[in-house]
């Protein structure tokens, strides 16, 4: 769970809470007048989430059938998913 900390008490507990952060795994917000300014996360917190994201961009550039299509075509083909899930809805017996 992330604490909130001010900034000023950051820096006269910062052995503290680094130590916390790497030994409890304990995750914090740093703020300054109720702002958020900053986290303080375990590195391989930080590390997985840059990686997560840089494999999210590659996934992102990889083409996908939708690229090709026109946006009238994208928008019957939604339409027909609708439909199809309505019907399916009402063939679906109730309790």
């Amino acid at each position: 769970m992330l604490k909130k900390i001010p900034a000023g008490q950051l820096r006269q507990e910062l052995i503290s809470v680094l130590n916390s952060v790497r030994l409890k795994r304990r995750q914090y917000i740093v703020e300054r007048n109720g702002e958020p300014l900053a986290a303080v996360v375990p590195v391989d917190v930080a590390v997985q989430r840059e990686e997560d994201r840089t494999r999210l961009r590659e996934i992102m550039k990889q083409p996908t059938p939708f690229d090709q299509m026109s946006e009238e075509a994208f928008d019957r083909m939604i339409d027909r998913e609708i439909q199809a899930v309505r019907r399916m809805r009402r063939r679906k017996p109730s309790r």
